[in-house]
């Protein structure tokens, strides 16, 4: 049992996340095994009716809907129906990459960011085309969206560009690996993407408020409205979920914290819930093995972030960004620990609740970091080297700026320090 000094320092960091952030509502839940510990919804789904969030309003989990897809490739290989070391080419002829290098790619290329393609708008540019009438304007897009898995496999072997590097060499997150992650799956099992997850996951983890369907969706009695904050800090409500048909298997989900715990608890339960082997705990270790390192303290597995070492435990997790939608869950195997935070307000830090939350459950002070870093003032002539605008293919944009001899990021938000830890690196955000 949690004490309620504990938990009334826990709600008070939340409700100044919550100022802070002008978060409309979210919901939280922290489990220890099976059994829940703590949870609590806050605030408002809809702020204009006045309708509270509770436990059963269904979010959008965007990318925390990989995780389903890792275990899904993960069954098939469980199944003896490929392996993750298998050239995606055997099983899906039709992929490739600019040059020879698609041949090369594996199963785990693409399950660990890791194949070399680069970053790509396919996503942004389908989500443009489906979005004129929320906007409220004509959307200038004039290549047609990516509605399909050989649309996306077409478009893939042929944008112009060439890979970041040989399968292996670096790491870059791609939405679309995971979009063809999603074909290997129909093309491998002979079932729908959408129907292979809810045949060996969803039903047997009894994720009865989860699914891919908007038709499904809206027969929920609680659905939360989207959120966007605009330039100047007000709110922007939606009920015009983001569609990309083709991109079921990278972050198409929605579902509730009482449905998405199920899955971390299972992880945490080397793949057994409610006493059903649902997957191999060999799948499990695999899925949550360190396979690349991408930041100082941060490793990636199969749609997951493993850092090793937090005050003698190790945190796997997963978080999801999109339209209306900041979310972030995972668990600490040794204690058997999982804990999920799901928002309707895009562009939410929800990692830095999810954290805040695990500490509770860890019996860690509220606001322990999750990594300490040591910073340090960045030399003029670099920090003059590095300033400039910033944009990617997908969408994403900011400025490095220098100013009282300091390095700023600006971006539509915020203007914050960015701190030098070493020549490439800076932190922000951070206290």
């Amino acid at each position: 049992m949690l004490e309620q000094k504990r938990i009334a320092e826990f709600e008070a960091y939340v409700t100044g996340f919550i100022e802070k952030h002008r978060l409309p509502g979210l919901a939280m839940l922290l489990a220890e095994g099976e059994e829940t510990v703590y949870a609590r919804a806050f605030g408002y789904r809809d702020l204009e009716k006045g309708i509270e969030t509770t436990l059963d309003t269904l979010f959008g989990i965007a990318s925390i809907t990989k995780s389903f897809t890792a275990m899904a490739v993960g069954k098939l290989v469980e199944q003896g129906k490929l392996s993750f070391d298998d050239p995606v080419v055997k099983h899906l002829p039709g992929f490739a990459l600019p040059g020879d290098a698609g041949r090369e790619v594996t199963v785990r290329h693409l399950l660990t960011h890791t194949s070399g393609m680069p970053p790509l708008d396919a996503l942004r540019r389908t989500f443009h085309s489906h979005s004129a009438s929320d906007l409220g304007q004509a959307q200038n897009e004039e290549r047609p969206p990516i509605n399909t898995y050989p649309e996306l496999l077409d478009y893939i072997a042929t944008y112009a560009g060439k890979p970041l590097g040989q399968p292996g060499e670096c790491f870059n997150y791609s939405n679309e690996a995971y979009g063809i992650l999603g074909a290997l799956v129909r093309k491998v099992s002979g079932m729908p993407y959408a129907a292979f997850v809810r045949k060996h996951f969803l039903e047997p983890l009894g994720m009865t408020c989860t699914t891919y369907s908007f038709e499904e969706m809206y027969e929920h009695d609680e659905v939360t409205v989207l959120y966007t904050k605009q330039d100047g800090g007000s709110l922007r409500a939606s009920t015009r979920w983001p569609v990309a048909p083709g991109f079921q298997a990278a972050g198409r989900l929605k579902s509730t914290v009482s449905d998405v715990i199920r899955l971390f608890q299972m992880y945490g339960n080397d793949g057994v819930y409610a006493g059903k082997q649902i997957v191999s705990p060999e799948i499990i270790k695999e899925t949550t093995t360190p396979h690349f390192q991408f930041s100082l303290h941060g490793a990636y597995g199969h749609a997951s972030i493993i850092r090793q070492d937090y005050h003698g435990v190790t945190l796997v997790s997963h978080g999801g960004a999109g339209k209306g939608i900041s979310a972030y869950g995972g668990f600490v195997p040794e204690r058997k620990l999982s804990a999920v935070v799901l928002t309707n307000l895009g562009g939410v830090p929800a990692t830095e609740l999810w954290h805040a939350l695990i500490n509770l459950g860890l019996g860690l002070p509220i606001d322990t970091p999750r990594a300490e870093y040591a910073v340090s003032d960045w030399p003029h002539e670099l920090a003059q080297q590095i300033a400039g605008r910033y944009a990617s293919v997908e969408g994403n944009s900011f400025s490095l700026s220098v100013s009282e001899g300091k390095l700023w990021l600006e971006d539509k938000q915020e203007t914050i320090e960015v701190k030098r830890v070493t020549d490439d690196i800076g932190l922000f955000g951070e206290k």
